[in-house]
């Protein structure tokens, strides 16, 4: 009787950003819901939230391991715009993720995984897709029915953008975070500084015009 060999095929590489920017889907394994009450919720913010805003083991500030442009928290998955900073986007996504089911596991008595093995990511390596991408993880409540549009839902960065203030992670886009610019480098600025110029500064005035045209 022949034997038949089991082949493993290896991963594909995850492709790589030029401007250190993906955008994160986190999925509940089996689809399973991940939030069950607005303390799950809350609980997702501040593990984003302690990578934004970083202490050492003195409780001095250090470098943000990340920025968030963006973030829309579903029932069974989650959306994330992120920028890498001072650690890589793998090293970010388990970060968030066992921070996260620690607390989930704890608080219904579970064990095992929550969020299915392999996230997805993609890079965004121009303004055009940037945009595309604020709009799309914006209106996934509405499109999946949960709000007629994307101020009535409470739990994505719309209302960062809206208010003009920080609720919980302080995106970025209206926050103006631009590294490493000064008047000697304007005209060497990476993709990566230009984007974030250009959502920081002109773009993001016109947000909530954007969005009432999508609707």
């Amino acid at each position: 009787m022949v034997q038949l060999k089991t082949i493993n095929m290896p991963r594909q590489a995850r492709k790589t950003s030029g401007t250190g920017i993906y955008h994160v889907m986190l999925r509940g394994i089996n689809r399973q819901d991940i939030f069950e009450d607005d303390e799950d919720y809350m609980k997702f913010l501040q593990s984003l939230h302690q990578l934004v805003e970083c202490y050492d083991e003195r409780g001095y500030r250090i470098p943000s391991l990340c920025h968030f442009y963006a973030y829309c928290l579903m029932p069974n998955h989650v959306h994330l715009l992120i920028q890498e900073k001072t650690a890589a986007i793998g090293e970010i996504v388990k970060r968030i993720t066992i921070s996260y089911a620690y607390h989930f596991n704890k608080k219904y008595q579970r064990k095992g995984h929550l969020f299915q093995d392999r996230f997805r990511s993609e890079p965004v390596d121009d303004i055009g897709y940037f945009k595309t991408l604020l709009r799309y993880i914006h209106q996934n409540p509405v499109h999946a029915g949960l709000s007629v549009n994307v101020g009535e839902y409470p739990w994505s960065s719309w209302h960062e953008f809206e208010k003009r203030e920080a609720v919980m992670i302080g995106c970025v886009i209206r926050m103006s975070c631009c590294v490493g610019f000064s008047g000697r480098n304007f005209g060497i600025l990476s993709l990566s500084q230009q984007m974030t110029m250009e959502v920081s500064w002109k773009w993001t005035m016109s947000l909530p015009v954007l969005y009432q045209m999508q609707e």
